[in-house]
C-alpha cells in the first residue's frame, strides 16, 4: 500500500467495508481479496467491497468511488489511468473493469498505439455478472449492463440497457430500483 486513500470530510464507523459479506456460491478458500494501491483511491461516501473482490491501482492511477458503491465477490477493478465510479453503482460478481491493456504496442516510429483510457461510469449504474468494462468506456446515469456483456466505447444515452459483445443499446427509458437508504449486501 504505497498509494494514497482519500476519505470524505465527514466519516462514520462502518462507512467503508472491505472484505465484508460473502456470496453463497463463492468459495472463500479459493477466492481471496486483493488490495494493491500504488496510486490514489478517492472514496466519496459509503462503499461495500465484498470478500473476494480485487482492486489494483497503478502508480499513475486514480480510482474514484462514489457514495453507496457496491463491488461484488470475484470482480476486479484495475486502474492505471483513471476509473470514476458514480454514486449508487452496483457491480455484480466476476466483472472486470480495466483501463489498460498492460502491454504497449508501438508503430514503427515508436508511437504508442494502445494508450490507457479513462473509464467513467455515471450515477445509478448496474453492471451485471461477468461483464467486461474496457478502457474508453463511458456509461451515463441509469445504465444497466446485461450479464456477459462487453463495453469498450462511450455510450451517450442515459437510462439504457446495454447487452452483447460489444454491447449495444437494446432498450431506452429505463431505471432500476437500487435501494440507497443503507449499506446492504
Amino acid at each position: 500500500m504505497k498509494g494514497k486513500v482519500e476519505l470524505p470530510a465527514k466519516i462514520k464507523t462502518g462507512m467503508i467495508r472491505i472484505g465484508a459479506f460473502e456470496i453463497g456460491h463463492y468459495d472463500r478458500k479459493h477466492n481471496r481479496p486483493i488490495w494493491e494501491n500504488k496510486g490514489k483511491i478517492v472514496f466519496k461516501g459509503e462503499a461495500l467491497i465484498k470478500y473476494g473482490a480485487k482492486i489494483i491501482v497503478g502508480e499513475k492511477g486514480v480510482l474514484e468511488i462514489g457514495d453507496k458503491f457496491r463491488l461484488s465477490s470475484g470482480s476486479y477493478i484495475i486502474c492505471y489511468k483513471k476509473v470514476a465510479l458514480g454514486s449508487n453503482c452496483r457491480i455484480s460478481w466476476d466483472t472486470q473493469i480495466i483501463d489498460t491493456d498492460f502491454h504497449r504496442i508501438f508503430d514503427k516510429s515508436g508511437r504508442t498505439l494502445n494508450p490507457d483510457k479513462d473509464i467513467i461510469i455515471g450515477d445509478n449504474c448496474w453492471i451485471g455478472n461477468r461483464c467486461t468494462i474496457n478502457k474508453g468506456s463511458l456509461l451515463k446515469e441509469y445504465t444497466i449492463v446485461a450479464s456477459n456483456s462487453l463495453t469498450n466505447k462511450a455510450y451517450d444515452q442515459p437510462h439504457v440497457i446495454l447487452a452483447g459483445m460489444p454491447a449495444t443499446i437494446i432498450r431506452t427509458g429505463v431505471e432500476w430500483g437500487g435501494d440507497t437508504s443503507e449499506i446492504r449486501n
